[in-house]
């Protein structure tokens, strides 16, 4: 298989598993019993999924690394309260991306979210 054939199909599983990501996490925030660290993984996840198709060529690892950072950064950030960003956040699409109210927990789920992303690239794409 051509070097451009295997990025194609990369990008195409990540793509595919994007949209997966999306609509379980959408669907966890949905079901009262599913605890919130779910959507926060399924979150991290995703964010792991966007880097991939942007940066084929990068090792999972590194993949990893600036899903974590960014996941990180995300939550961290959540702790600042200018007025135009807490606005921001009580929108849907604000509090989709950016979430309210920082939370130790989530930093752990958004750890399983990148390690469960890793051992999948592993399994998947030896």
């Amino acid at each position: 298989m051509s070097r451009h054939n295997q990025f194609f199909r990369l990008r195409a599983s990540y793509l595919l598993a994007l949209g997966v990501i999306v609509v379980l996490g959408l669907f966890s925030r949905r079901v009262a019993w599913l605890p919130n660290s779910v959507g926060d993984m399924f979150w991290a996840m995703m964010v792991f999924c966007i880097i991939r198709l942007v940066f084929v060529r990068w090792p999972n690892m590194s993949v990893g690394a600036v899903a974590l950072i960014i996941s990180f950064f995300v939550e961290f950030s959540q702790l600042i309260q200018w007025g135009w960003l807490c606005r921001f956040r009580s929108t849907l699409v604000g509090h989709l991306l950016l979430g309210q109210g920082f939370m130790w927990e989530d930093l752990v789920a958004y750890f399983v979210g990148v390690i469960l992303m890793l051992i999948l690239g592993i399994i998947t794409h030896k």
